[in-house]
């Protein structure tokens, strides 16, 4: 049954990841975007857009697995984007920054909104090591410029010795559309709903629960109607 369950993820990540296969042909680009994309958060998802809209530059989205680097091993590009969502203290994504300025020699760093987990949750929970952590602080001091979310991922690349501004989520950017739009009769609060692999509880059960009643308790205050937003199956 693990056999089984491993190669159904791998088989996920090569379909999530497919659009790699394009660097095959493409051997330069402008500006390389770093970051989850296709994994069914609407977040990760918004900021990838956000970043599209507002670059004078037409983003690249580059690799994140092992496989697309080696098809990209003799691409390059300007300048790399380290994009969303909570990248910076997680020891695969210092892996793949590392790999990606090697692969495509970058001659620009930067970063605009991204996030940073917390130091100690995550050296307690073992999503990185004291070592890998400093690591990933070389690495930024690097870049030409660091833009982080909110004042709590400045404080903790502060405590890394590394500077940086706050600059929001980039999603903040987005816009509704144009277009005929028929106005709720009551307030709509939308509860973007996720698998989270990783939380604070091995089950999570208690995490639900705190939710769960939040958003009971905002739909009462307010009057509204509470509605439910899955990506993908699993987070039903």
């Amino acid at each position: 049954m693990i056999g089984v369950q491993n190669f159904r993820s791998k088989c996920r990540t090569v379909w999530n990841d497919r659009v790699d296969l394009s660097w095959v042909a493409r051997r330069r680009a402008s500006v390389g975007y770093l970051g989850w994309l296709n994994r069914g958060n609407l977040g990760d998802e918004s900021m990838y857009v956000a970043h599209q809209e507002v670059s004078p530059k037409r983003l690249t989205r580059l690799p994140i697995q092992s496989l697309g680097f080696r098809l990209a091993s003799k691409a390059s590009v300007e300048a790399l984007v380290l994009g969303g969502g909570t990248l910076v203290g997680r020891r695969e994504w210092g892996t793949r920054l590392e790999k990606a300025i090697e692969v495509f020699e970058p001659s620009r760093l930067l970063t605009f909104g991204v996030g940073v987990e917390e130091p100690q949750f995550a050296l307690s929970r073992g999503l990185i090591s004291e070592k890998e952590l400093d690591r990933q602080a070389d690495l930024l001091r690097s870049f030409d410029r660091i833009g982080v979310r909110g004042p709590r991922s400045l404080r903790n690349l502060a405590e890394l010795g590394v500077k940086s501004e706050v600059l929001g989520d980039p999603a903040l950017v987005l816009k509704p559309r144009s277009g005929e739009r028929h106005p709720a009769t009551r307030p709509r609060i939308l509860l973007s709903l996720a698998e989270v692999g990783d939380g604070y509880e091995r089950n999570a059960d208690r995490m639900r629960r705190e939710v769960a009643m939040a958003a009971r308790m905002l739909a009462g205050a307010v009057g509204g109607d509470l509605l439910g937003l899955a990506m993908e199956p699993a987070d039903v």
